[in-house]
């Protein structure tokens, strides 16, 4: 697109003229020179592109990297050794983060000033005198400024208060305390935070949007999802409660985060819905099923934090980014806990203090390229041990390869672990698998296992 203020090519005037030179008047006495023949009016030069951009236009920038399209099954999405966006700020942020103002004087802010269909307050339209829309591009910033306002609130910084991040996760300089974020989850004082930002932690402090603090012990923690729940004891302090959804968001809806990414509180930022049903692995080998994806920024400290529809509902717990740098710095893809799991979770650490949650009963591994390849499959979960008192016994047996759980694809043993994870104890499944180089389905009612 070609800047108005920079055209790439001189323009040249037409080779007639548009207008008839007046008659010289002749005197039959003395004769004048002839007068020089006054110049054309020029046309106009035809009229340039808009522009969308600053006046100066800014350098190009590099060509970007295609990127891969949606995976065909959802469960295909896995992704090795995500960054748990705790937390520890006070230890793994050792630089100030330093604003730089600028104050621009009138001249300044004149040179400067937009021009052409740039300026909102000018006709758009020199034939019509038609003025444009003064709201039109701002609804969008409207919807998540009043969304902001809403759940702001119901979003607290969490400053731990005993060693933070657990054995497992690549937190490089780990070091006693930290921060993350908590959502309010009810009135009576409690939040949920991820189990990361807590660690081994028995209390916290939590800073409430009003400056409010307070101390908090840990109700529970549960690994598995990385969810944790906090109490605030002092039935003096007042909190509002965040809307929870009750089912999950489309791809490609407006997704909100909130939380105190490098411990500033009540940071707002905002993308859409990247992706549902992802399964993440964490570096220590954690699953981390049935995640969603979204490009709103997420930093260390939005662990905990909430994640909101449109509607201003809290639709996920943020809990993991793909950073770069040693400081796992937003590249535009997190994830966060779908809400319903999270409620769930948070329900059963508060009645019970334990979750109950369905349980296989096997141990395996990737089945390795090579062993793939032979077999002629994109890849599955080779079992090397069987619980004997795991719901598999009998049915399954070391050695065997699943390739499918309930017709959904299984790639690797996270595959397998996700699939078990989204259901319940007792719930039938059909294990599709094989064995000595034949396919077979066998059923398996799902175990119970506890923790907290």
């Amino acid at each position: 697109m070609t800047d108005p203020n920079h055209p790439d090519s001189r323009w040249t005037p037409p080779d007639q003229p548009t207008g008839e030179p007046p008659e010289p008047t002749e005197s039959p006495e003395s004769p004048e020179p002839p007068r020089p023949e006054p110049a054309s009016q020029q046309p106009l030069p035809p009229p340039s592109a808009p522009y969308d951009g600053p006046s100066t236009p800014p350098p190009p920038h590099p060509p970007q990297q295609a990127t891969e399209g949606p995976a065909t099954d959802r469960r295909r999405g896995r992704l090795a050794g995500p960054i748990l966006a705790a937390v520890i700020v006070s230890a793994l942020v050792s630089a100030a983060v330093t604003l730089g103002l600028a104050d621009l004087g009138e001249e300044t802010a004149e040179a400067e000033r937009p021009v052409g269909d740039q300026v909102a307050d000018e006709p758009d339209d020199d034939l019509t005198g038609e003025t444009p829309d003064d709201t039109a591009g701002t609804a969008e910033g409207s919807e998540i400024a009043d969304i902001a306002d809403q759940i702001v609130g119901t979003v607290a910084r969490v400053d731990v208060e005993a060693p933070g991040a657990p054995d497992g996760l690549d937190m490089p300089g780990e070091q006693p305390g930290g921060t993350g974020s908590a959502v309010v989850y009810r009135e009576d004082g409690y939040l949920i935070t991820n189990a990361h930002v807590v660690g081994d932690a028995s209390t916290t402090q939590v800073t409430l949007a009003d400056g409010t603090q307070a101390e908090a012990e840990v109700v529970g923690t549960f690994q598995p999802n990385d969810l944790a729940v906090l109490q605030v004891l002092d039935e003096d302090v007042s909190m509002s409660a965040a809307p929870f959804a009750d089912q999950s968001p489309r791809v490609g809806e407006t997704a909100i985060a909130v939380g105190s990414p490098f411990g500033l509180d009540a940071t707002v930022t905002s993308g859409i819905i990247s992706a549902t049903g992802r399964t993440l692995e964490a570096p220590d080998g954690q699953v981390l099923p049935d995640m969603l994806q979204t490009d709103a920024a997420i930093n260390m400290g939005n662990s905990g934090g909430a994640l909101v529809d449109a509607a201003g509902n809290v639709v996920g717990i943020n809990t993991a980014i793909l950073g770069s740098g040693p400081q796992g710095g937003n590249i535009g893809i997190g994830f966060a806990v779908p809400a319903q799991i999270a409620t769930s979770i948070a329900d059963q650490l508060i009645e019970d203090g334990v979750v109950s949650y369905a349980q296989l009963g096997v141990v395996g591994n990737d089945l390795p390229p090579a062993g793939a390849e032979d077999l002629g499959i994109p890849g599955g979960a080779l079992v090397q041990d069987v619980d004997p008192d795991g719901a598999a016994e009998g049915v399954i047996e070391p050695g065997d390869v699943v390739i499918a759980v309930d017709d959904e694809e299984v790639e690797g043993f996270a595959d397998l672990a996700a699939e078990i994870r989204v259901r319940e104890p007792g719930d039938p499944v059909e294990i599709t698998l094989l064995r000595d180089d034949e396919e077979l389905t066998v059923e398996v009612e799902l175990g119970e296992a506890r923790d907290g």
